[in-house]
């Protein structure tokens, strides 16, 4: 892994990171209350372990090439729990984050089998690594983060690619079950199919689960995929 810690993107991270298919992003922050709780650092990684750490403390406004990549319609960006870290980046800078994915969500929606979502339990059944959490909270405010703080950090952006596309595989596997089914989508454009959903829906469907207003269940799911497919919106 190759991290840095940095006041914005370099050009080079971002001609690199705005042509791939999807980057990992997350945040640190003071707190949890919109409003009162700013975001204090940025992570932007890749799949090939190349990792951003951007210094957001102090500042009111989102370095420039941070926020032309966060904004950019081409990168679909993955969060843990993107209800929270899409809310800070709009209500700390007015940055607009899309389009976006939440693993968090998609967990929910197709681990029907546990209760528990938690991006150290993604890494550990899928990877196999066990995640250091105990710098979760700390002050992130501090001038001098500590290196405990910026693996911390690191590694919450580090295995997101990777659990996205596990949890997609998954999401897959579900839509083929039951032969003869009407919502069943064509294998051959199925991850096409994915893609739009993913895009275009999931940041309702981050929302609507991240307040408790529903659980989509696999028969709902593949009916909204289905009305996509159907509309091509």
């Amino acid at each position: 892994m190759n991290w840095t810690l940095q006041d914005d993107l370099t050009q080079q991270q971002l001609d690199a990171w705005i042509e791939k298919p999807e980057i990992a992003i997350d945040t640190e922050l003071h707190g949890l209350r919109l409003g009162r709780d700013k975001v204090l650092l940025v992570q932007v990684g890749d799949q090939d372990g190349n990792v951003a750490l951007v210094r957001t403390a102090g500042k009111t406004q989102c370095p420039p090439r941070l926020r032309e990549l966060l904004e950019s319609p081409k990168v679909l960006k993955l969060f843990h729990f993107a209800l929270t870290d899409v809310a800070f980046l709009e209500d700390s800078f007015g940055v607009r984050v899309a389009p976006f994915f939440c693993t968090r969500t998609a967990s929910k929606l197709v681990r029907t089998y546990t209760q528990s979502h938690g991006l150290k339990d993604l890494v550990k059944e899928f990877l196999g690594i066990e995640l250091d959490k105990q710098a979760q909270q700390t002050d992130w405010s501090r001038a001098d983060l500590t290196a405990q703080q910026m693996q911390y950090a690191a590694n919450d952006v580090l295995h997101l690619v990777a659990l996205y596309k596990r949890l997609v595989d998954m999401i897959e596997a579900r839509l083929h079950e039951g032969p003869g089914d009407p919502c069943q989508p064509v294998p051959g454009r199925l991850r096409q199919r994915w893609r739009r959903l993913a895009h275009r829906s999931l940041p309702a469907l981050t929302f609507l689960h991240g307040v408790g207003c529903f659980t989509l269940e696999t028969r709902r799911f593949r009916a909204i995929l289905s009305l996509h497919n159907e509309t091509g919106s």
